[in-house]
Protein backbone atom coordinates (compact mmCIF):
# COMPACT_ATOMS: atom_id res chain seq x y z
CA UNK A 1 0.00 0.00 0.00
CA UNK A 2 1.33 3.22 -0.77
CA UNK A 3 1.09 5.89 2.05
CA UNK A 4 3.03 8.92 0.57
CA UNK A 5 1.23 11.95 0.49
CA UNK A 6 -0.36 13.59 -2.35
CA UNK A 7 -0.98 17.27 -3.55
CA UNK A 8 -4.61 18.01 -5.87
CA UNK A 9 -4.16 21.46 -7.65
CA UNK A 10 -6.93 23.46 -9.80
CA UNK A 11 -7.04 26.15 -11.45
CA UNK A 12 -10.38 27.83 -11.77
CA UNK A 13 -11.34 30.94 -14.07
CA UNK A 14 -12.81 33.18 -11.32
CA UNK A 15 -11.64 35.78 -8.82
CA UNK A 16 -9.01 34.18 -5.33
CA UNK A 17 -11.64 35.89 -2.92
CA UNK A 18 -14.57 33.81 -4.59
CA UNK A 19 -12.80 30.20 -4.61
CA UNK A 20 -11.50 30.60 -1.23
CA UNK A 21 -14.92 31.62 0.29
CA UNK A 22 -16.32 28.23 -1.63
CA UNK A 23 -14.11 26.45 0.05
CA UNK A 24 -13.80 27.65 3.54
CA UNK A 25 -17.14 29.13 4.43
CA UNK A 26 -19.54 26.22 5.56
CA UNK A 27 -22.72 27.65 3.97
CA UNK A 28 -20.53 28.22 0.60
CA UNK A 29 -19.07 24.81 0.16
CA UNK A 30 -22.54 23.08 0.89
CA UNK A 31 -23.48 24.71 -2.55
CA UNK A 32 -20.95 22.76 -4.54
CA UNK A 33 -18.21 20.52 -2.40
CA UNK A 34 -19.73 18.67 0.71
CA UNK A 35 -22.27 18.96 3.69
CA UNK A 36 -20.06 19.53 7.35
CA UNK A 37 -21.82 20.21 10.67
CA UNK A 38 -19.52 22.74 11.05
CA UNK A 39 -16.32 24.38 9.64
CA UNK A 40 -13.20 26.63 10.32
CA UNK A 41 -10.53 27.20 8.37
CA UNK A 42 -7.85 26.70 11.20
CA UNK A 43 -5.08 24.90 11.80
CA UNK A 44 -5.84 21.92 14.40
CA UNK A 45 -9.77 21.79 13.71
CA UNK A 46 -10.87 18.24 12.51
CA UNK A 47 -13.42 17.58 10.29
CA UNK A 48 -15.67 14.87 8.78
CA UNK A 49 -17.88 14.02 6.11
CA UNK A 50 -19.24 10.64 4.94
CA UNK A 51 -19.54 9.14 1.39
CA UNK A 52 -21.69 5.35 0.32
CA UNK A 53 -21.56 3.05 -1.24
CA UNK A 54 -23.40 -0.17 -1.62
CA UNK A 55 -24.61 0.63 1.98
CA UNK A 56 -21.58 0.89 3.30
CA UNK A 57 -20.60 4.55 5.20
CA UNK A 58 -17.01 5.61 4.55
CA UNK A 59 -16.45 8.38 6.73
CA UNK A 60 -12.93 10.98 5.67
CA UNK A 61 -12.00 12.07 8.89
CA UNK A 62 -9.56 15.18 8.58
CA UNK A 63 -7.60 17.73 10.09
CA UNK A 64 -6.46 21.55 8.69
CA UNK A 65 -2.62 21.29 8.77
CA UNK A 66 -2.03 24.84 7.30
CA UNK A 67 -3.83 27.74 6.06
CA UNK A 68 -2.18 30.28 3.78
CA UNK A 69 -5.61 33.02 3.47
CA UNK A 70 -6.49 33.67 -0.21
CA UNK A 71 -3.38 31.11 -0.78
CA UNK A 72 -3.57 27.61 0.77
CA UNK A 73 -5.67 25.28 2.94
CA UNK A 74 -4.23 21.93 3.80
CA UNK A 75 -5.40 19.24 5.73
CA UNK A 76 -5.03 15.19 6.26
CA UNK A 77 -7.56 12.60 5.52
CA UNK A 78 -8.19 9.61 6.77
CA UNK A 79 -11.05 6.46 5.80
CA UNK A 80 -12.99 4.63 8.13
CA UNK A 81 -15.40 2.63 7.28
CA UNK A 82 -17.82 2.92 10.45
CA UNK A 83 -21.83 1.83 10.84
CA UNK A 84 -23.40 5.23 10.18
CA UNK A 85 -25.16 5.29 13.73
CA UNK A 86 -21.94 5.66 15.52
CA UNK A 87 -21.46 9.25 14.70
Amino acid sequence: MNTQPFVIEQTYDSPVEKVWQAITDNDKMKEWYFKLEDFKPEVGFTFRFEGKDKGVSFWHICEITEVIPLKKLAHTGDMKIIPATHW
